[in-house]
């Protein structure tokens, strides 16, 4: 009994106080598990596109408020007993799914049209206008959810540094493909 709440008090220190996830350091542990018991899962990076203009446009509040959003779909595509999520910081998630149809499982969460936070006038437009990171003038697409998965066979990764890195490549692959996915296999990747 005393384990599990010391257990308890010391995952509560890594939630998020927006969405009341887990952070980095127990999904690391939870990923070091499944790799110490040759569990194959993927280790799929959600992250929100256009997420900056839409914040600097409409201010931190709302920002927030598609952050909790996004938090709380990705929430409902996991099956608890299979699958661990958590929110690594900023509008970047990670879901370890461990669900055969993770697949449709990430779609579901993609599709949601509860990212569309925009006015009516910026949904006719098909953006919103910004700038980008140098200040000039740019025209976004709307706020959406992109994921980058890697594919974890038992025996493939050495630890959560290595998962975490080539997650990040997926991730960069998946916000530069329309369709905002990627899929990679960690055995085909040099990291």
């Amino acid at each position: 009994m005393v384990h599990a709440v010391t257990e308890v008090r010391v995952e509560a220190r890594y939630v998020n106080p927006l969405t009341f996830l887990l952070g980095n350091v127990p999904l690391n542990s939870h990923i070091d598990r499944l790799i110490a018991n040759r569990s194959a899962f993927l280790a799929c990076y959600f992250d929100l596109d256009h997420f900056k203009p839409f914040n600097d446009r409409y201010g931190y509040w709302q920002g927030d408020e598609v952050l909790k959003t996004a938090a709380n779909t990705l929430a409902s595509v996991c099956e608890p007993t299979r699958d661990f999520f958590g929110h690594i910081g900023g509008d970047d998630f990670l879901l370890l799914f461990q669900s055969h149809d993770w697949r449709d499982r990430a779609a579901l969460a993609m599709e949601s049209q509860a990212f569309l936070f925009a006015s009516p006038e910026e949904r006719l437009a098909g953006g919103i206008p910004g700038e980008d990171r140098l200040a000039r003038p740019t025209f976004f697409g709307f706020v959406r959810l992109s994921v980058g998965a890697v594919c974890i066979g038992p025996g493939d990764a050495r630890g959560s540094a290595q998962v975490s890195a080539v997650a990040a490549i997926a991730k960069r692959m998946a916000k530069e493909d329309l369709c905002g996915f990627a899929v990679l296999r960690l055995a085909e990747c040099e990291t």
